[in-house]
C-alpha cells in the first residue's frame, strides 16, 4: 500500500530550511520526496498548514519496563517520540543472573518503575531484545548495557575495590552484551553500585565499548559543586579509552554553581580540540526527577535494601546522615544542599499524604525537622521518588544552543508527576522555538532527529530521506505546546 503526503511544510531533520513538498510512502519506508510527485497512491493525506518532521529520538529515557505494560507508550507517541534509547543510568533489567535478578529488582524499580520481575525473566541483552520484539511495541528501541548491572553481578552492591579477575569478568560480560545488540554502555555515577567504580575501571570498560564503536552515556559523578572535576574525569576517560562520550541530561545544579557555565564550555571546547568525541542530551525543564534515596550520603545507601533499612532504623546512623547532609561536604551531589527543603517535592510514594508536598511542608505536617521527615518517608518507602528544582532558565537555554546538544525526556513513560514525561518535545517547539526564539525550527528539529540518529548510529532514521523509515511527526507550529 502506498500513501502520499501533500502540501505540508517539510523539515527534514538535517537543519536546512523548511520547504513545501510531497512524500510517497510504501509500507514503512519512504519511496520518494519531492515538490510534486506524479506517482499514484492508494491514499492521499493533505497536510496543508502543517509541519512534517522525522519522528523524535529520545536519547535518555526509562521506558524499558513500562513498554511491557503498555506497548502503545502513549505518553511518548503523543509528543512525537518514535525511537527511545533505554538501559540508562547504569541500572536496568539486564544483564542479571537468576541468582542476582531478584535482589536487583528494587534498584531497577527505583529507576525504571514497576516491572513485575523482568530481571528474573530476562538475563541477557539478547533475551531482553527478543522479548521486546515479541511485544511488537508502537515505537522503536535501542539498548545500552548498564554499568551498574555489570558491577552488581560481578562485584556486588557495596563499596569495594574490583580485583583483576573481577575486572576481566566484567569486560567479558560487557563484550557479550554488545555482541547481542547493545549500542553502548550507560553509567549513573550517583547511584549504587556505579558510584563505587573507579576511573580506571571505567576506562577499561570503555575500551571494550570503543571496540564496537559504541557510546558511553553517563550521568556524571557531580552535576553540582564538583561538576568541573566530574567533567575532567569523563574527558580523561574518553581520551584514554577513545570511546564516544555522551553526558546524560546535562545540567548545572544549584544557584551557587550557575557561574561555572563558562568554564564548562571551555572544557567542552578543549575536549574537541583534543579530538575527543563528546556530546550531551537535555530535557527542557529546570527541575529533575529521581529516587528520593539519592538524598542520602553514598555510604548510607550502599548494599541491599535490607541493609539500608537497618541504617534508617538506627538512631546513631540517622543522626550521622543528617549531620552529613547539613555539612554540605564535597564528594557527592547533595540534593538537599542545592535544591533545599522547599525545592524537593515528594512524588510516587505509597503514602498519599506526602505526594506533591515539599520536604519543608512534610516536616511541618509531621511536626519534625524536614530532614527527619525525609528519613521518615524513606523508612516507609525506599522506592519513593522526588522532583528537585535545580537550576535557571538562563543556563538551560545556553546549554540548548551548543552544537553537542540533543533533547531527551529522562522519563519512564509511566505515571510520573513530572511534566517532562508527556511534554518535553512539545515544550521545546512551543516555548523555546516559537515563543522565545532560542533557536530556529530547523535547528530544533535537527537536535531532536538527525543529530541523535547520527550520534547513536541509528540507521535510516532521523531524516526525511528516500530509503529511510517513514517515522513522521505532523504538527501545527502555531499551536503546539506542552
Amino acid at each position: 500500500m502506498k500513501t502520499k503526503l501533500i502540501h505540508g511544510k517539510i523539515v527534514d531533520g538535517s537543519g536546512i530550511m523548511p520547504w513545501t513538498g510531497e512524500i510517497l510512502i510504501e509500507e514503512d519506508k519512504i519511496l520518494k520526496v519531492g515538490t510534486e510527485l506524479l506517482e499514484i497512491a492508494d491514499q492521499v493525506i493533505d497536510l496543508e498548514g502543517m509541519m512534517i518532521v522525522p519522528g523524535f529520538i529520545d536519547t535518555h529515557c526509562h521506558s524499558g519496563t513500562k513498554v511491557f505494560r503498555n506497548v502503545w507508550m502513549d505518553e511518548k507517541l503523543s509528543q512525537g517520540i518514535t525511537t527511545e534509547i533505554i538501559g540508562q543510568d547504569g541500572i536496568a533489567v539486564v544483564p542479571a543472573s537468576p541468582e542476582k535478578g531478584k535482589e536487583w529488582n528494587s534498584y531497577v524499580a527505583s529507576i525504571d518503575g514497576e516491572h513485575n520481575g523482568l530481571s528474573e525473566k530476562f538475563h541477557t541483552t539478547g533475551e531482553y531484545l527478543d522479548g521486546l520484539r515479541a511485544l511488537k511495541p508502537a515505537g522503536n528501541f535501542a539498548y545500552l548495557v548498564p554499568y551498574g548491572n555489570l558491577r552488581m553481578e560481578i562485584v556486588g552492591l557495596n563499596d569495594v575495590e574490583t580485583t583483576e579477575e573481577q575486572m576481566e569478568q566484567m569486560e567479558q560480560m560487557l563484550r557479550r552484551e554488545l555482541e547481542q545488540g547493545a549500542i553502548g554502555m550507560s553509567a549513573g555515577m550517583i547511584y549504587v553500585p556505579c558510584l563505587f567504580g573507579s576511573q580506571e575501571e571505567l576506562i577499561r570498560l570503555c575500551k571494550v565499548v570503543a571496540e564496537f564503536d559504541g557510546v558511553f552515556a553517563v550521568h556524571q559523578r557531580s552535576e553540582a559543586n564538583d561538576i568541573l572535576e566530574s567533567m575532567e574525569e569523563l574527558i580523561d576517560i574518553a581520551k584514554q579509552s577513545e570511546v564516544k562520550l555522551h553526558i546524560s541530561h546535562f545540567k548545572i545544579c544549584g544557584l551557587k554553581n550557575q557561574n561555572k557555565l563558562e568554564k564548562i564550555f571551555q572544557l567542552l571546547d578543549k575536549a574537541h580540540e583534543m579530538g575527543i568525541s563528546v556530546s550531551y542530551d537535555q530535557y527542557p525543564y529546570v527541575a529533575g526527577c529521581t529516587s528520593l534515596l539519592t538524598c542520602l550520603p553514598p555510604w548510607a545507601r550502599s548494599g541491599s535494601y535490607d541493609e539500608i533499612r537497618k541504617r534508617l532504623e538506627d538512631e546513631e546512623c540517622r543522626e550521622k546522615i543528617k549531620q552529613e547532609i547539613k555539612a554540605e561536604v564535597s564528594g557527592w551531589d547533595n540534593f538537599y544542599d542545592f535544591a533545599s527543603d522547599e525545592g524537593i517535592l515528594v512524588i510516587g510514594c505509597n503514602n498519599m499524604s506526602y505526594r506533591g508536598k515539599n520536604l519543608k511542608q512534610i516536616g511541618q505536617m509531621l511536626n519534625v525537622d524536614p530532614l527527619d521527615g525525609l528519613l521518615q518517608i524513606l523508612s516507609e518507602d525506599l522506592d519513593a521518588r522526588m522532583v528537585d528544582v535545580y537550576g535557571t532558565e538562563e543556563t538551560l537555554k545556553a546549554l540548548m544552543k551548543r552544537p553537542e546538544q540533543n533533547f531527551c525526556t529522562d522519563s519512564e513513560g509511566g505515571e510520573s508527576e513530572h511534566p517532562r514525561n508527556r511534554g518535553s518535545y512539545a515544550r521545546v517547539l512551543g516555548k523555546y522555538v516559537r515563543d522565545e526564539k532560542v533557536f530556529s525550527l530547523p535547528e530544533a528539529i535537527h537536535h531532536m532527529t538527525g543529530r541523535p540518529a547520527q550520534r547513536f548510529r541509528i540507521p535510516k532514521r532521523g531524516l526525511i530521506k528516500e530509503g529511510y523509515y517513514a517515522d513522521f511527526v505532523v504538527f501545527d507550529s502555531t499551536q503546539i505546546t506542552d
